[in-house]
């Protein structure tokens, strides 16, 4: 977040456009200073919504707009934009081999609905927080995410879930996947008190979980 003197300027601010109605498809346009090269612009379609992605920290990031557009050193930080010129996403990261760090033609941006959401919060000077319970996931077969690796002294180990238990449900929301799980955690606070709805072994079980802050790095997933 970054506060400027306007004196003297004239200022044409992006307007920030929504990000819950982009359609795989859409034309959007990456401005930033990729490889120093300052004010680039490239464009690409939206490849993805709603995807899941990890985090440089360890934890895994919902709902990421992915993109063809050409990302590389210089554009994280830089808008994502619509047709329009509106904001639609902030350029986060890109996926690789492991081996490059520069455009693969699968990049990501944060959603800038999630971006305002958090803004008040920024310009009060405050420190935006993340949900957190403290699992680590994977897809089950049957439906659902299972636990694997439950932090020691967590949320989740708090309210009774177990290694290998099936989470199906979270709150309002059902979960068909290790991602629908992150997803569904990423849409609470800190401090929500959530049911949680799980199978272990041949039982369907309801756990009350409350939430806690991620922390600033982790191997868990959630």
């Amino acid at each position: 977040m970054l506060k400027i003197d306007p004196s003297g300027l004239t200022l044409h601010p992006l307007k920030l456009a929504s990000s819950s109605s982009l359609a795989v498809g859409a034309a959007v346009a990456a401005i930033g200073d990729p490889f120093g090269y300052a004010r680039s612009i490239s464009t690409g379609i939206v490849s993805g919504v709603d995807r899941t992605i990890q985090a440089p920290n360890g934890f895994t990031v919902a709902h990421a707009i992915q993109t063809d557009a050409a990302l590389n050193p210089g554009n994280s930080g830089g808008p994502l934009l619509n047709a329009s010129g509106e904001v639609v996403g902030i350029v986060d990261q890109i996926a690789t081999d492991g081996n490059a760090d520069q455009s693969s033609g699968v990049g990501f941006a944060v959603p800038i609905d999630l971006v305002k959401s958090q803004l008040s919060a920024l310009e009060a000077g405050k420190q935006v927080s993340h949900a957190y319970l403290g699992v680590a996931t994977s897809d089950a077969t049957s439906g659902g995410a299972t636990l694997g690796q439950v932090d020691s002294g967590g949320p989740a180990e708090k309210a009774g879930l177990q290694a290998g238990d099936v989470v199906t449900k979270l709150g309002d929301t059902t979960v068909n996947s290790s991602s629908d799980l992150v997803a569904a955690i990423a849409d609470h606070a800190p401090g929500d008190q959530v049911k949680v709805t799980l199978r272990r072994g041949s039982r369907t079980l309801e756990r009350t979980v409350t939430l806690g802050t991620q922390p600033a790095q982790t191997a868990s997933a959630g």
